[in-house]
């Protein structure tokens, strides 16, 4: 498949079956489910009337790609949540356009935002066929100017059904860097988003905002060839996976 035969489009100028295939055909089969929002979840901020930004590359009226942000601390940090390629179109350079056409026009809407991508730890969570290769994605990033957060992270639970996802990575994108918002204050702010105030509590969390502060302070983001020394903190208590 050639770049160019492929259409882009935001999820909200989409209809119902391209938003369903996006989420059955994209995400789900490659997302662990404790990642994963639920579909009436992705309607909701992604749908019509939505106003998280998002991008689908459509190969006729099919999905073969997709990009989808998230805002937080008043549009002073983009979250990018999820970019997915089907298995038919790897390798053709869609992830790319998405990263390095796409992304950009999102976070230039805000001064010197702080741009954000969660990825495995490639020491905790190893290569399978579903979610893909944690090392190739480090690689991925860090060749489009990826940095990497210097702590150990976990993601909140995105359901309150789901617990949260230990083994994961903070990675920085894009040209702003992030003096406009930090690091800390956007994961308050998306801790209690998906968990409520009471997450603030969790000794867990007490310590990763400790961590993100310190980090803010400094201003000190490694090469994602350096993940394997972010391991060993209280943080990522949990995170051998079986």
């Amino acid at each position: 498949m050639d770049l160019p035969d492929c259409a882009r489009a935001a999820l909200c100028d989409c209809d119902e079956v391209t938003l369903r295939a996006v989420y059955d055909d994209l995400l789900a089969p490659v997302f662990r489910p404790e990642e994963l929002l639920s579909l009436e979840d992705l309607r909701r901020a992604y749908g019509p009337g939505g106003d998280s930004p998002s991008t689908v590359l459509l190969d006729g009226r099919r999905p073969v790609a997709v990009m989808l942000g998230e805002w937080f601390v008043s549009h002073r940090v983009l979250l990018l949540s999820y970019l997915s390629v089907s298995d038919s179109a790897r390798g053709s350079g869609l992830g790319t356009a998405l990263l390095t056409d796409d992304l950009p026009g999102w976070w230039r809407t805000a001064p010197a935002p702080l741009v954000l991508a969660e990825v495995d730890d490639p020491g905790v969570w190893p290569s399978e066929a579903k979610g893909g290769d944690p090392r190739g994605r480090l690689r991925f990033y860090g060749r489009h100017g990826g940095s990497l957060a210097p702590l150990p992270y976990v993601q909140p639970s995105l359901k309150g059904s789901s617990a949260r996802v230990p083994g994961m990575l903070l990675l920085r994108l894009g040209e702003g860097a992030g003096q406009a918002a930090g690091l800390a204050d956007f994961l308050r702010e998306y801790f209690v988003a998906c968990e409520g105030p009471g997450a603030l509590d969790d000794p867990q969390v007490r310590d990763l905002l400790d961590r993100a502060a310190r980090c803010d302070e400094a201003d000190e983001w490694w090469d994602v060839s350096r993940w394997s020394e972010v391991r060993g903190s209280p943080a990522a208590a949990g995170e051998e996976m079986p």
